[in-house]
């Protein structure tokens, strides 16, 4: 399957007053050009929150992808689990713990 990305300008229509516009003027001078753009409609207290965080120079999308972390997927994990080794003295203190629960079941208390 081909996906094709082409340029996109957004478009933002609302009454707003005049500190709100103020505000989106601010959006619109620092949003720059981007290969791909999806609106999204959130309301001005969350805007408010995202002019609050957002650094000079940095754009709205940066500010999200940096607060909320990256992507988490299986390949990210399986990533991770690469990076990881484990003891064989470590293994076998997980083989005895193993061991010890067969002798030792659990029980529960009768009611």
């Amino acid at each position: 399957m081909l996906c094709y990305i082409r340029p996109v300008k957004t478009y933002i229509h609302a009454r707003l007053r005049k500190e709100d516009r103020t505000l989106l003027d601010a959006l619109k001078k620092s949003t720059g050009h981007s290969e791909a753009v999806k609106t999204i409609i959130i309301d001005m207290e969350a805007y408010r929150t995202l002019c609050r965080l957002k650094k000079p120079g940095q754009s709205f999308s940066q500010v999200i992808k940096e607060k909320l972390g990256p992507v988490k997927t299986g390949a990210t994990f399986l990533a991770g689990l690469k990076q990881i080794s484990i003891s064989e003295d470590t293994l076998n203190a997980i083989e005895k713990v193993v061991r010890d629960r067969k002798k030792s079941p659990l029980t529960h208390p009768k009611l």
